[in-house]
């Protein structure tokens, strides 16, 4: 699987504009980037907190990822910590791969997911190093897609070296079922959800194959997954009507029903591993609120994968529910100010971006 397109993302004054590779917004899924963003040295946009501050912490998913990314971390011994877990867990050298030259690799789901959930988490480390106040105030955390790993190992209901397998059985789980049977994904802008899903229904019953919303990424940005037909068909009938319409290169039609023999490999790893309640809620992909049993977590994880990601209603969620006055997001790149900008627009100037 390969890396989802910034162009995903539409957004702009008065009219939409599809944001640039080095914004990539991605739902979970993959397709292939135009451009490699070389890493410069991390940075925290940050606005002083003062005691009144709550923070939400989010953390990105697969299609942020660039090479290098976490390079001026490795300072840190608590990420170079990250890079030995992942290595003795995974079984290979995660950490040669993202320092590596090779952009489609670090592409591939099996190694790209491992790498965001570490990357992540190393944004967490350079972040307690420049400002250990901010953490502090953090009082709602969520993760997109693969992100809500990351979220749920920084909140404490997974630990790290749990996580790794878990995420490792996820990642190879969704490539094998994109093998298994063929998919397709299109981004669709400017639709109501209600026309949206109608069409989407009207595909599935002239094709005979799935096609539905996988990813509720802002306000009129869904993610459409489906059998080929039926996303041929989606397309066709929407051309003209949609604002915007953004084939993805990936190689599954990922959080829909195709994705359930990924859903059933997750549930039996998942089953080993204890999960605790987090001492700071976390936002669910799957329903959009805040986790409130350790069983309901492992539950929500294994439908992730093959149900929509509520990606808009959990930051709404996160900041609503939580009183939040701002965001963090900790990781590579700037998927989620994309969307931020269309979520909570009174936020995007001010959210905070530890990039790495």
């Amino acid at each position: 699987m390969h890396r989802v397109l910034a162009r995903a993302v539409a957004m702009g004054r008065g009219a939409e504009r599809i944001l640039s590779a080095s914004t990539a917004a991605n739902t979970g899924i993959a397709a292939h980037a135009t451009s490699t963003t070389t890493n410069t040295m991390p940075t925290t946009d940050s606005n002083t907190p003062t005691g009144d501050d709550r923070f939400a912490f989010l953390f990105p998913g697969q299609g942020a990822q660039e090479l290098a990314m976490t390079k001026n971390e490795l300072e840190l011994p608590a990420v170079a910590h990250l890079y030995e877990r992942a290595k003795d867990i995974l079984g290979y050298d995660l950490q040669a791969i993202v320092m590596g030259t090779d952009e489609d690799k670090l592409s591939q789901t099996e190694f790209c997911q491992p790498a965001m959930l570490i990357a992540g988490l190393a944004a967490v480390e350079r972040l307690r190093d420049t400002d250990a106040s901010a953490e502090a105030r953090c009082v709602a955390t969520a993760g997109l897609s693969l992100g809500e790993y990351t979220a749920l190992v920084f909140a404490g209901a997974l630990d790290l070296d749990d996580a790794l397998r878990v995420v490792k059985v996820r990642a190879e789980g969704m490539q094998a079922a994109g093998q298994a049977q063929a998919g397709c994904m299109m981004t669709v802008i400017g639709l109501d959800d209600e026309t949206l899903e109608a069409e989407c229904a009207l595909a599935s019953e002239a094709t005979q194959e799935v096609c539905t919303v996988a990813n509720k990424l802002a306000p009129k940005i869904r993610a459409i997954s489906g059998g080929p037909a039926a996303i041929s068909h989606l397309e066709a009938k929407l051309e003209g009507i949609a604002l915007k319409l953004v084939r993805l290169q990936v190689s599954g039609a990922f959080h829909s029903s195709l994705m359930a023999p990924a859903s059933a490999a997750l549930a039996d790893v998942l089953e080993t591993v204890p999960i605790r309640m987090p001492r700071i809620p976390v936002i669910s992909n799957v329903t959009g609120q805040a986790y409130t049993d350790p069983e309901q977590i492992r539950a929500c994880l294994i439908r992730q994968v093959a149900e929509p990601v509520l990606w808009d209603v959990s930051v709404q969620h996160a900041l609503e529910a939580f009183q939040c006055t701002n965001i963090y997001e900790l990781g590579p790149q700037r998927q989620i100010k994309a969307m931020v900008r269309k979520i909570a627009p009174k936020m995007f100037r001010t959210m905070v971006n530890v990039t790495i």
